[in-house]
């Protein structure tokens, strides 16, 4: 006879599957001691959700910029985490396909890619693989977003080239071989590609964004612009788009397309305030469509960091948001924002949390919304990080279709303190393995828990 140890864990673990917590919202902050943490991605696969973060490893002497791959469930728990300590992801940076999990990312020197597989249970699969071209060098390299597209693997970012700068997608397979290089928009200060898609028609969708110094003195304005580009199967060039040149543009271009086929992005206001950004619709034949700005008002800010559409057709993005002159000052607070596919804005929340400690009083804590994914239910759930005496931590929230966590209470300014659950500590190791049969269960069930203990 076998006596589980876990039995409680265990009734607690069929309550939930059999009860669910699916319409619970929440707001979930987990503390991760020492390192900082922010969670940048999140997916959902066979109705699993997974999240990447970036985080930092301990190396004994010193930290490095690492990264760790996590199991989420509706609930905001985590499942399991697994610490990768090779690779610096991006935000869009994982891809998950055949039931394999691919993360990619930087290696530390910046001179190459790197590629790794995982199971759906967060086990790697063979070893880290690097990934740099045979005859053309490049340094400074930055990986952003990877996509898979037409049985390949297509990995994006920007690297330099002696004294130029290339948007870079490396198409590759499996074992990390490269089939073609593709080198956009070559610069002397950046040219990168910030984001990508599958469209509706199957084409590979990526976002760039093109920035050249301008020498001092008088003369012409700097040239700074953004550009789409749509691939067909045989990477050949279908449709492109080029915004007007905008001397101080430094909106990290991202986006999404809509259903009749209008492509969405991110975009500078027209007065080109740095911090406020705007949302921007592009017709098929490359005109624009309409135009969402932000009134500017001095004390004002609005960071996009990701655009999607959601299943009825809206579009949603969220970032982080600033309202400095009012009270209750927000500094730079997580964001979610709705609107209609006409650039009509439908509603826009900031989730405000006080902080004591701050030397502006009655101020929120600093954080942002990198991700979200929209539930069957119509619920979101985001992911980002708040920060606690200037570490970051991992934020994971879940709202209703309206962005609120409360529907009786429920205004632009929503104060997530009362709702807040703070100093969940992950272990950084795999969980026990637990198989429960049959499934679904009979009147009898049978647990297997390698792990337990005879008694």
């Amino acid at each position: 006879m076998i006596v589980i140890r876990g039995i409680i864990w265990i009734a607690l673990w069929m309550l939930i599957m059999c009860t669910g917590t699916a319409q619970d919202t929440y707001v979930k902050v987990y503390d991760f001691p020492i390192v900082p943490i922010t969670s940048k991605n999140v997916q959902v696969y066979e109705d699993r959700i997974y999240s990447i973060t970036n985080t930092a490893c301990d190396l004994g002497d010193h930290y490095e910029i690492c990264s760790s791959l996590i199991e989420l469930t509706e609930s905001g728990d985590t499942l399991w985490m697994t610490l990768i300590p090779d690779i610096d992801v991006a935000s869009g940076s994982m891809v998950i396909v055949n039931d394999t999990i691919t993360l990619t990312g930087n290696n530390e020197s910046l001179t190459a890619w790197r590629m790794a597989h995982f199971d759906l249970n967060g086990q790697k699969l063979g070893e880290t693989i690097e990934i740099e071209h045979p005859q053309r060098k490049f340094w400074n390299m930055f990986q952003l977003t990877t996509q898979y597209f037409n049985n390949r693997y297509v990995i994006c970012g920007s690297g330099w080239e002696v004294d130029t700068i290339w948007s870079l997608m490396f198409v590759l397979d499996r074992s990390g071989k490269i089939d073609t290089l593709i080198s956009l928009e070559r610069s002397d200060r950046l040219s990168a590609c910030w984001d990508s898609y599958i469209d509706r028609e199957g084409r590979l969708t990526t976002y760039h964004h093109v920035e050249f110094y301008r020498p001092p003195g008088p003369g012409p304005p700097r040239i700074n612009y953004r550009r789409i580009f749509k691939f067909d199967t045989n990477f050949d060039t279908v449709w492109t788009y080029r915004s007007e040149n905008s001397e101080s543009n430094e909106v990290i271009p991202s986006g999404c397309e809509l259903d009749d086929g209008r492509t969405i992005l991110s975009y500078t206001n027209p007065q080109q305030v740095r911090n406020i950004h705007s949302v921007r619709a592009i017709n098929t034949d490359g005109t624009k469509d309409w135009q969402h700005n932000y009134e500017i008002t001095g004390s004002r800010n609005r960071n996009i960091y990701r655009l999607k559409r959601l299943k009825n057709g809206d579009i949603m993005g969220s970032g982080s948001y600033s309202e400095k002159a009012k009270d209750p000052r927000i500094d730079d607070s997580p964001w979610l924002f709705r609107m209609n596919p006409d650039g009509v804005l439908l509603w826009e929340k900031v989730y405000y949390d006080y902080d004591s400690t701050l030397a502006s009083k009655g101020s929120s804590r600093f954080g942002e919304l990198y991700d979200f994914i929209e539930l069957e239910d119509g619920s979101i759930m985001g992911v980002g990080n708040l920060k606690y005496n200037l570490k970051s931590n991992m934020l994971v929230m879940r709202v209703d279709s309206n962005g609120c966590l409360n529907a009786d209470d429920c205004s632009e300014i929503i104060y997530i303190t009362e709702h807040l659950i703070t100093n969940i500590e992950i272990p950084f190791n795999q969980p026990a393995k637990l198989t429960i049969q049959p499934n679904p269960a009979s009147d009898h069930i049978i647990v297997e828990w390698p792990d337990a203990v005879e008694g």
